[in-house]
C-alpha cells in the first residue's frame, strides 16, 4: 500500500470544483457584509471604557466561550452544547486543514502533510466529533421540540439551525462511507468507525456505480455548508460571534460597582430614554443574547407573576437595535418605536429586585441589571416618574437621611443602655460600627444592632460608631436610578468619614458593605470594608468568643444577594454557623451563588408590589422544605422580607428568623 492521503475532490468533475469555489467567494463576501453590518450597529453606541488587562480576558474566554463552564451548570442542555460546539469546531478546522493540504500544499508546493499515520488519526479525530455533533443536535431536537421546557421559545431559525447541522454533519459521514466503500481498505477504514459501518450497504457495489451518488451528495454537502457559513450574521447563528465576543468584553468591575453618572450637573438628560443612549458594550449585549431563558428561569420577578422577564426584556432591546440596520453611522436612526411605554414598559422595570440571578445564570455575561438601572434613571430623574411609594422613600431619604423619614437626631436611641462609644475626630479605632438606617431605625433590626455590640464587646473589639453623623448610604437610591441623590449621600458620607480615623469599617447590611466597599471609591472614599460575618468568622477563628449550646439545632441559611452573589461572601456566615456547638446547617435547594431571592433589593423594600405571588413567599417556601428549626439571615432586608413572609403564613412563633450575630449572641458563655 503507497502513501495515504486525503483525494479531496475525488470522482468530483471540474465544473463542480469551479462552482464550488465560486460559492465559497460569494460566502465569503456576504458573510464579510453580514458581520460588518452587525459589528457597525455596536459602534453605534456610546462610548465607554473597557479596561484591556488582555490575560485576564484571555483566560475568562477559554473558560467560559471554550470550555463553556457555565453552560455545564445545567446538565443536560450543558453537555448538548458543548458536544455541537465542539463538533462544529472540530468539523470546520478539519475542513480548513483539507483545504489547506489541497489548495495550498498540494496545488502551490506540490507536496502534501494530510498523509499516512497523521491523516488516519485525523480521520479518527473527525469521526468522534462529527458523532458528538449529531448526538449534540438530536438532543437538542428532543429538548426543544419533546421537553419543550417553558424557557424556550420555538422560531423557524431553531429548526433551520439545528436541521441544517443535522444535515451537513449526515452527509459527511454519506460521503465518507462511499469513500471508504469506493476504495474498499479495511485497514484504512477502521480509522472511521462510523464512516465503516455506514459504508457496510455500499461495500458490494462498484466505484463507477458509487460515483454519480457520490458527487450529488457532495455538491448539496458543500453547498448546504456554504449557505450555513453565510447565513451566520442574519439568523440566531450569530451569536457564535457574538456571544464569545460578549465573553471577551464582558465587565471586570466589581458586581456591585454601578457606573456613574458624569458631571450630573452639566447633563441635560440623564439615564437611557432613547435607544441610541446605550453604549456599545451595552448593544453588544443585547445582541450576544442566544434565547436560552436561564435568566428568566432564574429570575424572582418572573417568578412571582410581574411582568419582567429578563430574557424578554434583552431580546426587545436587541430587536429594536435590528429594526433599521444600515452600514453609515451617520444616518442611522434609532429604533422607530418609543423605548418607554413601546420597547420596555415602566412595570417591567420596576419589578426588578437587582439581584443579579439573570447575569449569574447567562452564559455570555449580559447585564441585564445595568441596563434596568440606565433605563429607571431616566424615568426617576427625566421624568419623575417612580411607583408613588418610593417617591414618598426619596423624599425622606433627602429630608432626614435615612428611608423612614424619622429624625436624623434620631439614630442613637437604639444603643440606649448599651454604652456604645461614639467615635470623635480626636480618638483612633480599630472598627467603625456602619450601623446603617435598617439597624438605627427599624424596631426588629434594631435587636440585630444590639447583638452586634454584645459580640463585639464580649470579644473585646475596639470599635465605635458614627450615631448621628451616620446617613443612608444611599443603595436604594442608586439602585431606583436617583443617581443625584446617592451622589449627594456619598459625597456627604465621605466628606464626614474624613474627619474620624479608623481601619476597618464593618457593617451587617450588605447593600451598605457593597455601596461603601464598590461604589464609594468612585467618588473618593477607599475603605477596608468587612461584613459583619466575615469579622464573626475571624472572631471565632481566633478563639475570641466562648459560644454555649444554642438555641436552635437544625438551622438553614439564606445567602443574601448583595453579600452573595456580588461579593462572593458565602463562606464566612456558615463558618460561623458551624461555630455553634449542636448547631446541624441544612441548606435549601437553591443556596449559594444560585439563591433565591429575598424580594426586598432594588428599592422593592419601598414598593408596593403587584405580584401574584410574593418572592419573599417563595422562598419561605424553599426553607420550610428543609424543616429548620430556625431560618438565619445577614441582611436587614432579607431578615424583614422573611419576618413578614413568616407573619402572613401564621408561624412567626414556631419558626424564628434571626441573624447570624444574633445566634451568637445567644450563644454566648
Amino acid at each position: 500500500m503507497g502513501s495515504i492521503f486525503r483525494d479531496t475532490f475525488w470522482n468530483v468533475p471540474v465544473w463542480a470544483q469551479a462552482v464550488h469555489y465560486l460559492l465559497s467567494i460569494a460566502t465569503l463576501l456576504i458573510l464579510s457584509y453580514g458581520i460588518y453590518r452587525r459589528v457597525s450597529l455596536w459602534r453605534q453606541g456610546q462610548k465607554t471604557k473597557v479596561s484591556l488587562p488582555v490575560k485576564k480576558r484571555v483566560k475568562a474566554f477559554l473558560l467560559y466561550a471554550i470550555a463553556q463552564v457555565r453552560l455545564l451548570r445545567d446538565r443536560y442542555p450543558g453537555i448538548m452544547h458543548l458536544f455541537i460546539f465542539w463538533g462544529m469546531v472540530v468539523l470546520f478546522l478539519g475542513t480548513a486543514t483539507v483545504t489547506l493540504d489541497y489548495d495550498v500544499a498540494h496545488l502551490i508546493f506540490r507536496t502534501r502533510f494530510l498523509t499516512d499515520g497523521f491523516y488516519l488519526v485525523f480521520k479518527l479525530t473527525l469521526d468522534i466529533l462529527g458523532t458528538l455533533l449529531i448526538v449534540g443536535v438530536l438532543l437538542a431536537a428532543y429538548r426543544r421540540y419533546v421537553l419543550r421546557p417553558s424557557r424556550l421559545d420555538n422560531l423557524w431559525q431553531d429548526a433551520y439551525q439545528l436541521g441544517m447541522l443535522f444535515a451537513i454533519g449526515l452527509m459527511g459521514f454519506l460521503l465518507e462511507a462511499m469513500r471508504l466503500a469506493a476504495f474498499k481498505q479495511p485497514e484504512v477504514a477502521i480509522w472511521s468507525p462510523v464512516g465503516y459501518l455506514l459504508a457496510q450497504p455500499f461495500w458490494g457495489v462498484t466505484k463507477e456505480t458509487i460515483r454519480p451518488y457520490y458527487v450529488g451528495t457532495w455538491f448539496v454537502h458543500s453547498t448546504m455548508a456554504l449557505v450555513f457559513i453565510a447565513s451566520l450574521p442574519y439568523t440566531k447563528l450569530w451569536h457564535i460571534v457574538a456571544s464569545p465576543t460578549n465573553i471577551f468584553f464582558r465587565s471586570l468591575r466589581p458586581a456591585g460597582e454601578l457606573l456613574p453618572i458624569e458631571n450630573l450637573e452639566e447633563q441635560e438628560t440623564f439615564g437611557v430614554g432613547k435607544f441610541e443612549e446605550f453604549t456599545w458594550k451595552q448593544r453588544l449585549d443585547f445582541d450576544a443574547c442566544t434565547r436560552c431563558g436561564r435568566c428568566q428561569d432564574a429570575c424572582p420577578a418572573w417568578a412571582s407573576g410581574t411582568p419582567l422577564s429578563p430574557k424578554k426584556l434583552i431580546l426587545e432591546l436587541q430587536q429594536c437595535m435590528l429594526e433599521k440596520p444600515t452600514l453609515d453611522a451617520k444616518s442611522q436612526k434609532p429604533c422607530s418605536k418609543d423605548l418607554h411605554g413601546k420597547v420596555v414598559a415602566a412595570d417591567e422595570l420596576w419589578a426588578c429586585t437587582t439581584c443579579r440571578a439573570c447575569v449569574q445564570e447567562c452564559p455570555v455575561f449580559i447585564e441585564h441589571v445595568e441596563a434596568i438601572v440606565d433605563m429607571r434613571r431616566y424615568l426617576t430623574l427625566s421624568e419623575g416618574a417612580v411607583p408613588a411609594t418610593t417617591a414618598t422613600t426619596l423624599k425622606q431619604m433627602t429630608s432626614q437621611g435615612n428611608p423612614w423619614g424619622l429624625s436624623k437626631n434620631d439614630r442613637l436611641k437604639w444603643t440606649e443602655g448599651l454604652d456604645v462609644k461614639v467615635i470623635a475626630p480626636s480618638q483612633e479605632v480599630e472598627y467603625l460600627y456602619w450601623v446603617g438606617c435598617s439597624a438605627a431605625y427599624d424596631a426588629r433590626n434594631q435587636k440585630v444592632a444590639k447583638a452586634m455590640v454584645r459580640v463585639l464587646k464580649a470579644a473585646g473589639v475596639d470599635f465605635a460608631i458614627l450615631g448621628n453623623q451616620e446617613k443612608c448610604c444611599g443603595d436604594s437610591a442608586r439602585r431606583l436610578g436617583e443617581e443625584y441623590l446617592f451622589q449627594t449621600l456619598a459625597v456627604e458620607n465621605i466628606d464626614n468619614l474624613k474627619k474620624y480615623r479608623f481601619q476597618k469599617i464593618v457593617t451587617a447590611c450588605p447593600h451598605g458593605y457593597n455601596t461603601l466597599k464598590n461604589e464609594y471609591p468612585q467618588f473618593g472614599g477607599n475603605y477596608t470594608v468587612i461584613h459583619h460575618t466575615e469579622l464573626l468568622a475571624q472572631l471565632v477563628q481566633e478563639g475570641r468568643l466562648g459560644l454555649s449550646k444554642p438555641f436552635y439545632k437544625n438551622i438553614t441559611y439564606h445567602d443574601s444577594c448583595y453579600l452573595g452573589r456580588y461579593n462572593d461572601v458565602f463562606q464566612a456566615p456558615r463558618q460561623v454557623l458551624a461555630a455553634l456547638p449542636g448547631a446541624l446547617l441544612k441548606e435549601m435547594a437553591r443556596s449559594r451563588d444560585r439563591g433565591f431571592c429575598c424580594g426586598g433589593g432594588g428599592g422593592q423594600m419601598w414598593m408596593e408590589a403587584k405580584v401574584e405571588k410574593r418572592v419573599n413567599h417563595i422562598r419561605l417556601e424553599d426553607a420550610l422544605a428543609v424543616k429548620p428549626d430556625c431560618v438565619g439571615t445577614a441582611c436587614p432586608f432579607c431578615l424583614t422580607m422573611f419576618v413578614d413572609a413568616a407573619k402572613v403564613k401564621g408561624i412567626e412563633d414556631s419558626l424564628p428568623v434571626k441573624d447570624v450575630v444574633e445566634l451568637i449572641a445567644e450563644a454566648l458563655v
